[in-house]
């Protein structure tokens, strides 16, 4: 029942273990991807007997949050020696391999202590950064490349995209974030609700995210973290929004006549995803910024005059319509404070 009620809009999952405990019933398509957590010797040989089958997975993940005490904990350097191993192996088959899955910061007593080889002397790292820096510099010693990486920003919406960022600019490389949550369970589910939407919207749009996974599909008695309810088969308020969000896929057209919904954008520039309180619709987008815009891809199948009404709610303002750098129509909103309400224009 899980599996089916996620399919709808998720389409990989993981369990931090080299193969998975159970397996979606037929018919349902979510791809599972394998993960080495840290250095057990049985990790790397269940991996190899795993991809040995013929199953042949879109990726393994490598090492989880070496940077942090209680997960896989390993010097930088220890932690390029295994990766290299695990490189073997994915190698072999043909998988492209994704790690190490990195904590973003922690408190001294929780943090990793080793010679860094940058700094010539010891340090303790309480910050990603410095030890991704010691870890790339260790794999190439050892002669080997590494690709995409993975961060688990546990932030408000504004730090982690700020730290997702960061990450891609420091590293250059792709990431995914195979974990993320709000750290701050203390809100209301719809404050909760609203970070889940933007920070999902933020990575559904960000070019140097290539996967990002929730954490958690279901924490029984905590929906504040989880997809699923108590209840198999059943989605959290949580849950409902992963789903709905959409994607903002360059080659993905909207045909019109028909309804267009303001978050099925392209690219955007100053604005950010809400609930929406209109009648109809899962989301609206909203700015106080002069000049915020919204790029679309519309298929219009046959030329002519179209008439466009548009649902604006909020403070009053102009709102253009442009093709290109042709403006289509500009038109004044004048919207009841609290209210949605319809602005009314012709374009040819």
């Amino acid at each position: 029942e899980d599996f089916v009620a996620l399919s709808k809009g998720v389409s990989w999952w993981y369990n931090w273990h080299y193969e998975p405990e159970e397996l979606p019933p037929e018919g349902v398509a979510m791809n599972f991807t394998p993960m080495v957590w840290g250095s057990h010797p049985d990790s790397l040989a269940g991996l190899e007997r795993y991809l040995a089958t013929g199953i042949k997975p879109q990726a393994v993940l490598a090492i989880n949050e070496p940077n942090l005490r209680g997960q896989s904990f390993l010097p930088p350097e220890e932690a390029a020696v295994l990766y290299a191993k695990v490189k073997k192996v994915t190698d072999r088959y043909g998988v492209p391999l994704v790690g190490p899955q990195m904590a973003i910061g922690s408190a001294p007593g929780d943090s990793i202590t080793a010679p860094d080889p940058i700094e010539g002397k010891e340090v303790t790292y309480t910050f990603m950064v410095p030890y991704m820096k010691a870890f790339l510099h260790h794999a190439r010693e050892l002669g080997t490349e590494v690709g995409a990486i993975g961060i688990h920003p546990y932030a408000n919406a504004g730090t982690l995209m700020g730290v997702t960022n960061l990450a891609h600019n420091e590293f250059k490389r792709p990431l995914w974030v195979t974990e993320f949550n709000n750290s701050d369970e203390s809100p209301a589910m719809e404050a909760i609700r609203i970070y889940l939407m933007q920070v999902v919207d933020f990575m559904e749009r960000s070019p140097s995210v290539e996967r990002y996974a929730f954490f958690k599909e279901r924490a029984a008695g905590r929906p504040k973290i989880s997809l699923l309810a108590d209840q198999p088969g059943h989605l959290t308020p949580l849950g409902e929004a992963y789903l709905q969000l959409p994607v903002h896929d360059p080659d993905l057209y909207y045909r019109i006549p028909g309804r267009l919904q303001a978050e099925n954008y392209v690219e955007m520039g100053q604005m950010e995803i809400w609930p929406t309180s209109d009648s109809d619709g899962f989301a609206h987008m909203t700015s106080n910024s002069t000049g915020a815009w919204l790029d679309y891809n519309l298929q219009v199948d046959e030329g002519g005059a179209y008439k466009v009404q548009i649902r604006v709610t909020g403070q009053p303002g102009n709102i253009t319509i442009l093709r290109g750098d042709q403006v289509l129509v500009s038109a004044k909103a004048e919207p009841v404070q609290g209210q949605f309400s319809t602005v009314e224009a012709s374009i040819q």
